[in-house]
């Protein structure tokens, strides 16, 4: 029900600390349901850009709710000071620090020198597509698709799929 869901997210408040484009930390009520705290933190996300500049292309190692990802940014723009579309993508297997993913499967976290830090039973992609204009994130589009392989052929079978919209509405 969005009204039951509405209540939830707005029942209570959620500090974060945002500089820069990065949100560096999150801080919770200690009473805040987790369903709505992953809310807000995957709202949160699609929001963060840790670009140096909002121009060319970038690989960065990004924190958010994925873990420590390595992260490439792509720049598109009409124009040095026009609209901008910022395509993100994450490259899931290379995270670190996603030893609390949920799931049938236990893991601890740890952390070696490797590209690949977690063990390929599932094949992710991360992407979000920024729309900004003036320094203002005018849309937000991010997608998540997860192939558990043992049950799977390619990209068919066990997938699961997310997609989540955010879109500037009005400056009060």
């Amino acid at each position: 029900n969005d009204g039951q869901l509405r209540r939830l997210l707005e029942s209570r408040p959620l500090r974060f600390a945002f500089q820069d484009g990065i949100v560096s930390s999150v801080c919770p009520d200690r009473d805040e349901e987790p369903a709505a705290l992953n809310i807000k933190r995957g709202l949160l996300s699609a929001l963060q850009n840790s670009m140096n500049a909002l121009q060319g292309k970038q690989d960065v190692q990004e924190a958010d709710v994925t873990g420590i990802c390595d992260t490439k940014y792509e720049v598109s723009s009409s124009g040095y000071w026009g609209p901008k579309t910022i395509k993100r993508s994450k490259d899931l297997m290379s995270c670190t620090g996603r030893h609390s993913y949920a799931g049938s499967l236990q893991s601890v976290k740890y952390h070696l020198p490797s590209e690949m830090q977690a063990v390929p039973l599932m094949k992710s992609e991360h992407e979000c597509e920024q729309q900004v204009n003036k320094d203002i994130i005018m849309s937000s589009v991010c997608r998540e698709k997860h192939v558990f392989r043992p049950f799977s052929s390619d990209s068919s079978g066990a997938v699961t799929t997310v997609s989540q919209k955010l879109n500037f509405k009005n400056s009060q």
